[in-house]
């Protein structure tokens, strides 16, 4: 089962009403309008299913390209040019099912990334922020300190 976000839920449930309501006294005169009731919300339905999987597979391939390119910058509008869509489409999907903007997105995938770095490797902060796609260490440095509460240096200290 799928639950589904009907903007006019209100038109949908009058319709089920008048169905329920031909249902319950059937006659020769009904069967016709239920049919074409019947095959109108079948069609919503369908036309629903349909917008709610392409939402979800465009929102899964953003994610994808989001946490595998990490080396090079984008914004918004190139972003969703490269995936067909709109800015204001990209940005009310990840609102509404990460609760985080693609911006926000991105930079909690590099500090992880990051994290993964200091934890497994022997690069130096400079190198992991510049396979990060960071323009400096000092940047790198500053954000990763914002996200994780603790600088690079004390994160791999901590880690060991």
């Amino acid at each position: 089962c799928q639950s589904l976000h009907l903007p006019d839920a209100g038109v949908m449930e009058e319709k089920f009403r008048r169905m329920r309501q031909w249902l319950s006294e059937p006659s020769p005169e009904t069967v016709a309008p239920l049919l074409g009731l019947t095959m109108e919300i079948l069609v919503e339905v369908s036309l629903r299913i349909r917008e709610k999987h392409t939402e979800s597979s465009l929102l899964y391939q953003v994610q994808a390209y989001l946490e595998n390119d990490q080396e090079s910058g984008f914004s918004l509008p190139q972003l969703a040019e490269k995936m067909g869509s709109s800015s204001a489409t990209l940005n009310r999907l990840f609102r509404q099912h990460l609760q985080t903007s693609p911006a926000q997105f991105r930079i909690e995938r590099k500090i992880e990334q990051a994290k993964y770095f200091l934890q497994h490797t022997s690069l130096s902060i400079k190198e992991i922020a510049a396979r990060l796609g960071y323009c400096n260490q000092f940047y790198f440095s500053k954000e990763f300190k914002r996200k994780a509460g603790v600088s690079p240096s004390q994160f791999r200290q901590n880690s060991r």
